[in-house]
């Protein structure tokens, strides 16, 4: 087992980190490795996916398990015990996921509360192959409170009984977690791991019925909290489609303010949810004061398209504009031909195909975001187009039959979807034979691993875009032929300020640890440099067989 501590230069916690894990690894893991690091410079913390300081890794795995997207930071590390020092359950219950217990005994006075519920809990949350047990010293009948808990957590305790210490056979338990607060822990005479986790005894609550039980959900709650560190497994393939959908709806709500922002209508900005793709140099500052990559009033410009595009369009277009390309201009559009238009936004992609197809041809438009729809609507009836048809979709299940477009367009779109591979497949799905494909993207290439994790950088079409191979290689295996870039824009370092945005105003000078790097031009600095000639616009063409 591998323990590492890693702490900025001036981390005040350091210290008091440092001796929390040599104790606890004395008792828990004595024959351990362990490892001091400090992190100096913001460069050491990129190659660490450094996420504050202190932070504890045990065998590579930080305290609070998988953590949420975050850009690497030398800032201080808030913990629960408000003192920046992790709390010592954590670190023993980390060193228990790394080491894990074959029998545990849960401890408590009367072996009626919560001492059973930790047995109920573990039961649920451990292997089959580890024997789990209760005891107490002064045995009680089980707690009326303590079942009805259980049972709602759907946890079947009617094989529960209260049990003396005394009878416990020694050989059939190697760690023991004592949970006694104010009273006096009972005493087990085996050899084996020891923690302790005084929770108040529940039972000991006066008030109400209600107040009563209230007590003991929240001891349940505490334990189940703190035995899932222990057995809770990492998130496992069945679980992305619901990461999928909670980051599909993330994009979605910074889109509906996007939209509303740029149109006027009075949204907050998307910085309150992130970023956006496209850009510009503009200087309205769309993301406002948050981190973001839109800049609106300058993102068409940087897209590509030409300025008398819009002179046949509705006032306002530039402003709710998103895209990183101009795959209209690029695809060899028809009168009386069917396009289908990924993410079509606010519908500048839409009316440009719908002009050129003509009355006798269809443009359909999918977006996710009701926001985004609505304004589409508006800028659609302001053109006066009547070729237009609006869905309401994702783009990994299109609402689109079979084989019934001409055209597939897409203007910066693919990047955000967490399913790429099923929206290749729905692309080939949905083209007619001999149909065809300009997508216009972001591609990254050989991006650190912090940078794909990061929401900032995924918001900005950055950290969820494919390198251009595997965007070719996508293609390929969806069944579509002659995928093959048609034009390509690297950005340098000047337009990924504009792609990537600013985070929040703040003063931090180069090299300091003790402010947060994520925010002002430093930070910005350090993210461009590290990204700088990886990140391209690229308009993709493919086409299905027949």
């Amino acid at each position: 087992m591998l323990i590492e501590l890693l702490h900025n230069r001036d981390c005040p916690n350091a210290e008091a980190t440092w001796s929390l894990l040599t104790e606890v690894a004395d008792a828990l893991a004595p024959d351990a490795e362990r490892v001091r690091r400090e992190v100096p410079t913001f460069k050491k913390a990129l190659e660490l996916e450094f996420p504050g300081s202190p932070t504890i890794r045990v065998d590579g795995r930080d305290l609070e398990g998988p953590l949420a997207p975050r850009e690497p930071s030398l800032t201080a590390r808030g913990y629960e015990t408000g003192t920046g020092v992790p709390p010592r359950w954590l670190l023993e219950a980390a060193l228990l996921r790394a080491r894990p217990p074959a029998g545990v005994l849960f401890l408590c006075v009367a072996n009626s509360a919560r001492s059973q519920l930790g047995e109920g809990i573990a039961r649920r949350l451990a292997p089959a192959q580890v024997r789990v047990l209760s005891a107490g010293s002064e045995p009680a009948p089980i707690r009326t409170e303590t079942q009805k808990v259980l049972a709602s957590m759907g946890i079947d305790a009617s094989g529960h009984s209260s049990k003396s210490v005394d009878t416990i056979d020694p050989a059939l338990v190697d760690t023991v977690i004592t949970l006694c607060a104010e009273e006096a822990c009972p005493l087990f005479l085996g050899k084996a791991r020891r923690l302790h986790w005084g929770l108040p005894d529940p039972a000991g609550v006066e008030g109400t019925p209600v107040e009563r039980l209230n007590a003991f959900f929240r001891t349940a709650s505490e334990l189940q909290r703190r035995l899932e560190v222990v057995w809770k497994p990492e998130p496992a393939a069945e679980d992305e489609a619901a990461r999928a959908d909670a980051l599909r709806r993330e994009v979605s709500a910074f889109y509906a303010d996007a939209v509303a922002y740029g149109a006027g209508d009075g949204g907050a900005g998307p910085g309150s949810h992130g970023a956006s793709c496209g850009s510009g140099g503009g200087s309205s500052g769309c993301c406002g004061s948050s981190s973001g990559c839109c800049s609106l009033g300058g993102t068409a410009g940087l897209a590509g398209y030409d300025a008398r595009a819009f002179v046949k369009l509705p006032s306002g277009m530039r402003d709710t504009t998103f895209g990183c390309g101009d795959p209209v201009s690029m695809a060899e559009l028809a009168p009386g031909q069917t396009v289908l238009d990924l993410g079509c936004g606010a519908g500048l992609d839409l009316l440009l195909a719908a002009d050129q197809v003509g009355p006798a041809g269809r443009v359909i438009g999918v977006d996710m975001t009701p926001r985004m729809l609505e304004q589409a609507r508006r800028n659609v009836d302001a053109a006066g187009f009547t070729n237009v048809e609006l869905l309401q979709g994702t783009i990994e299940a299109l609402p689109v039959e079979d084989a019934s477009v001409d055209w597939v367009l897409s203007n910066c779109v693919i990047n955000l979807s967490p399913e790429k591979p099923r929206v290749f497949a729905e692309l080939a799905r949905v083209l007619r034979p001999g149909g065809h494909v300009r997508v216009s993207d972001i591609t990254a290439e050989d991006l650190p691993a912090w940078a794909r994790n990061s929401l900032h950088l995924y918001a900005s079409c950055v950290a969820g875009a494919l390198p251009v191979q595997d965007f070719l290689d996508g293609l390929t295996t969806a069944g579509l032929e002659d995928a093959r870039a048609l034009s390509m824009h690297v950005y340098s370092a000047t337009e990924l300020e504009s792609l990537l945005g600013t985070a929040p105003a703040a003063t931090c000078d180069d090299g300091c640890a003790d402010c947060d790097p994520q925010v002002g031009s430093t930070w910005q600095r350090r993210l461009i440099a590290s990204v700088t000639g990886k990140i391209a616009s690229v308009t993709f063409t493919a086409r299905k067989p027949g």
